[in-house]
C-alpha cells in the first residue's frame, strides 16, 4: 500500500462486497444414465446437483465438478442487448412491443484458472452456461436436465466435454442462395473491434419448445447469441449487439423444417416478411431462430457476403437438445452473412464445417482461410459501430474501481519483493489509488501514473515469465506498453476499458485475474468485455482540501490597515501550482516584507519600534521581500508536487515598513496572520 496523504498512517476501509450469492456445499455427481445420454446426443457425461440462485440478476458463484475436480465458476451480470432493445410478440392481435423481462445472461471465470472464460444464462434456477477451454483441454458444458427430460428435478444439470458430443447428419447447404451476395475472400481486413446491430425472430415452434413463455424463449436466444458473440469477439473482434427480439406465440411462417437452401423456404420468407413488415427494426443482420422439425439433414441456411445490405438474412434450427450443436449453428449461419465459406478441405475445420459438429468437431474458431474472409467482408462494412476511444482529463486525479468488485480500488504494492506492482485494494486516501492520465504524444494514448510515484514511473506491462501481461510501475520512455487507450464500452455508460500498444487492443486490462477479492493482482486479457474489466473513472476533485484562515488582527499605518489575503480570496496553496497573494493598504515608497516562521508563544507587542499596538505573531525565521505598486503589495510562489506536502500547515505574516511616516504613525505596521494548509487536487 502506497504512503497514505496528509502523513497520516490510514488503515484500510473495511471490504464491503456486494451481496453475493453462494452455493455452499459441492455438488452430488453421478454419471449419466444411457437413455440420459441418448436424450442430450451425447457418449459421455455426468449428471450434478447444482445450488443456484433462484432469480435476480445478480453476481453469483456455483460449485461444479469439470474433468472430474471440483470447480467453482464465479459469474457477473453481462448484457448483450444494445441500447433502446425492444422485446416484441406476435400474437393473435398482431406484433407489439411488450416490457422485456430481466436479463438473464452472465460472464465470469472459473477460480484458479488465470484467463479462463464462462459464458452462462440463469433462468428460474436453472443454468446454462459454456466454459470455454478450460485449462487447454477443451470447452465445458452445463443443461439443466429438465428442459429435454420433464420429469428431472429441477436442480439436476448434465455437464459434458464438447468433444462427448455425438456426431450429427445436421448440416447446412453449400454454396450460396439465389445469387445474393458473393464471398470476398482476398486478404484479411483490419483487425479491430467492431459491433455489430443483430434482430433475432423466434418462431412459434422454438417459442413451445421453451415451455410457451416468452420469457424462457427470451432467455434462451439470449444465452446462444451471448455464446457466439463471444466467439466472433474472440476470433474475429466482432460484437453482437441484440437490438430486438421477436417471440411469435402463434403460426407466423409456413415453411416449416424447409429451412430454404435449394428451393424456397425459410429463408425466404423470413427475409420478404421482414422487408415488408420491420423495416423500422434497426439491425445489420437479421436472424430466424426456428423449433421445427428434429436437428438432422439441413438445419441452417443464410445468404452470403451480405451484412449491412438489404439481405442480411439466415436461418437455424435449432432444434439440437445439446447447446453445442445450436451454438456452433448459429455461429456457422452468420458466418456466411460475413462472407465465409465451408472449410471442409482446408483444415484445421471446425464452426464453418458443412455438418454441424463434423470435421474436427465442436469447438469455438473460425479457420485461417474463414477468418480472412470475415475480416476482409468486415473491413467494408461502414455500417457497423467502431468501439470510441475516451479522453480524461487530465488536470483531474482519479480513482479507478471495476464493476465487478466497486469496492476495490486500482493500488500499487508497497512491500519492497513486489514493489510498483499493481494489485485491487480496498478503497481509502493513498497516493497509491490516485490516477493522472497525460498525454503520451503518442496518437491518442496516454500514459498512467500514480500520486504516490508520480509522472516518471507510468503504468507499462511485464513481457514474459510468470507475470507476462502484468502491469508495472516503470521508468518513463516510449516503450508501447506505457501508451494506454481508454475505449467507450457499449452498454455500460460511464465505464471504459484499458488497452495498450504493446499487446493491443484484443487484450484489456482486469483488474481480478488472479483472485476475487483485495490483493488480485491486475492483467491484461482478452477483451471481453467481462465486468472485472470495466473501469470506472472517478474524479477526485480535491484530495485533500487547501485552506487559509485568518488569525490575529493588524494595525492603523498611514495608509490605513494593511490586511494579508490569498488570491482569490479563500483559497490556499496546492501542491504542483502557483500561489498568489496580496497585502493592501499599502503606499509606494513603503517596504513590505513576508514573514515565515513558527508562531510566537504570545503576540510580540513592537511598541518599542515605535509601533504601538502591532503585534509580531511569528518568529523571523524567514523574511522576504515583495514589491509595492498600486497600493499593495503582491507575491506569488511555486507549491512542489510533492504528496509529503499535502496536510502541512504553516503560518504567514506580512510587515509593512514606512520610513516616511509622520509622528503618529508607526514604523512598523502589521498584517494579520495567515495559517495555509496544503492541498492536492
Amino acid at each position: 500500500m502506497a504512503r497514505p496523504l496528509a502523513f497520516a498512517l490510514l488503515c484500510a476501509l473495511p471490504l464491503a462486497l456486494p451481496p453475493l450469492a453462494v452455493a455452499q456445499n459441492q455438488p452430488q455427481v453421478r454419471a449419466a444414465s444411457p437413455s440420459e445420454l441418448q436424450s442430450f446426443e451425447l457418449r459421455e457425461g455426468t449428471v450434478q446437483s447444482l445450488q443456484l440462485p433462484a432469480g435476480g440478476w445478480e453476481r453469483f458463484e456455483v460449485p461444479v465438478v469439470l474433468d472430474g475436480r471440483p470447480r467453482t465458476l464465479v459469474l457477473a451480470p453481462y448484457s448483450i442487448r444494445g441500447a433502446g432493445f425492444q422485446l416484441l410478440v406476435t400474437d393473435a392481435t398482431g406484433t407489439h412491443p411488450v416490457s422485456a423481462p430481466e436479463e438473464t445472461t452472465y460472464r465470469g471465470m472459473v477460480v484458479g484458472e488465470a484467463g479462463s472464460v464462462v459464458t452462462a444464462a440463469l433462468f428460474e434456477g436453472a443454468l446454462d452456461a459454456r466454459v470455454h477451454d478450460l485449462g487447454g483441454k477443451g470447452d465445458w458444458f452445463v443443461q439443466p436436465l429438465a428442459r429435454v427430460l420433464p420429469y428431472a428435478a429441477p436442480d439436476l444439470h448434465v455437464v459434458y466435454r464438447a468433444e462427448d458430443v455425438l456426431p450429427s447428419s445436421a448440416q447446412c447447404e453449400v454454396g450460396d442462395v439465389h445469387g445474393h451476395g458473393s464471398p470476398t475472400g482476398a486478404p484479411e481486413g483490419i483487425s479491430e473491434l467492431r459491433y455489430c446491430d443483430i434482430a433475432l425472430d423466434c418462431d412459434v415452434a422454438y417459442y413451445l419448445r421453451n415451455g410457451a413463455s416468452v420469457a424462457q424463449t427470451s432467455s434462451a436466444a439470449g444465452y446462444l447469441l451471448l455464446d457466439v458473440s463471444f466467439i466472433y469477439q474472440t476470433d474475429v473482434e466482432i460484437r453482437y449487439s441484440l437490438t430486438s427480439l421477436i417471440v411469435r406465440t402463434v403460426p407466423t411462417y409456413t415453411s416449416g423444417s424447409n429451412t430454404g437452401c435449394s428451393t424456397s423456404g425459410l429463408l425466404q420468407e423470413f427475409a420478404s416478411r421482414w422487408q415488408s413488415n420491420h423495416t423500422s427494426i434497426s439491425r445489420d443482420v437479421a436472424h430466424l431462430i426456428s423449433g421445427e422439425g428434429v436437428f438432422s439433414g439441413t438445419v441452417g441456411c443464410a445468404y452470403i457476403g451480405v451484412v449491412c445490405t438489404s439481405n442480411g438474412y439466415g436461418v437455424s434450427r435449432a432444434v439440437s437438445s445439446n447447446n453445442a450443436q445450436n451454438i456452433q449453428l448459429l455461429a456457422h449461419e452468420l458466418g456466411h452473412n460475413w462472407s465465409a465459406t465451408h472449410c471442409d478441405s482446408a483444415p484445421p475445420c471446425q464452426i464453418m464445417c458443412a455438418s454441424i459438429g463434423g470435421c474436427t468437431g465442436i469447438g469455438s474458431s473460425f479457420g485461417p482461410g474463414e477468418r480472412a474472409q470475415i475480416l476482409a467482408h468486415k473491413g467494408t462494412r461502414s455500417c457497423l459501430t467502431a468501439a470510441r476511444t475516451i479522453d480524461p482529463n487530465p488536470a483531474l486525479w482519479y480513482r479507478l474501481t471495476t464493476l465487478f468488485q466497486p469496492t476495490l480500488s486500482l493500488d500499487v504494492v508497497n512491500d519492497g519483493a513486489n514493489n510498483n506492482r499493481l494489485q485491487m485494494a480496498a478503497s481509502g486516501a493513498f497516493t497509491g489509488q490516485y490516477w493522472r492520465f497525460t498525454r503520451s504524444g503518442f496518437g491518442n494514448t496516454w500514459r498512467i501514473s500514480c500520486l504516490w510515484q508520480g509522472e516518471n514511473l507510468p503504468m507499462d506491462t511485464i513481457n514474459g515469465g510468470a507475470e507476462n501481461n502484468r502491469p508495472i510501475l516503470a521508468p518513463i520512455g516510449a516503450w508501447t506498453g506505457q501508451l494506454w487507450t481508454l475505449h467507450e464500452v457499449p452498454g455500460y455508460p460511464g465505464y471504459v476499458a484499458l488497452t495498450n500498444d504493446f499487446r493491443g487492443p484484443h487484450l484489456a486490462l482486469e483488474g481480478f485475474a488472479t483472485s476475487l477479492g483485495a490483493g488480485a493482482r491486475p492483467q491484461l486479457q482478452t477483451f471481453g468485455p467481462f465486468t472485472g474489466q470495466l473501469w470506472l473513472l472517478t474524479p477526485l476533485g480535491s484530495v485533500s482540501p487547501a485552506r487559509s484562515t485568518s488569525f490575529g488582527s493588524n494595525c492603523v499605518g498611514r495608509a490605513g490597515r494593511p490586511t494579508l489575503g490569498i488570491l482569490p480570496q479563500g483559497d490556499g496553496p496546492w501542491i504542483g501550482e502557483t500561489m498568489s497573494g496580496e497585502v493592501t493598504n499599502v503606499l509606494n515608497g513603503m517596504a513590505s516584507q513576508l514573514v515565515f516562521g513558527g508562531r510566537l508563544a504570545s503576540p510580540l507587542d513592537l511598541g518599542f519600534l515605535s509601533s504601538p499596538n502591532c503585534n509580531l505573531y511569528l518568529d523571523l525565521g524567514l523574511l522576504v521581500t515583495i514589491p509595492v505598486g498600486g497600493g499593495r503589495a503582491t507575491f506569488a510562489f511555486s507549491v512542489p508536487r510533492s504528496p509529503f506536502l499535502v496536510g502541512a500547515t504553516f503560518p504567514m505574516q506580512a510587515l509593512v515598513i514606512d520610513p516616511g511616516r509622520g509622528p503618529s504613525n508607526p514604523l512598523v505596521a502589521t498584517t494579520n496572520g495567515l495559517d495555509l494548509t496544503i492541498g492536492m487536487r
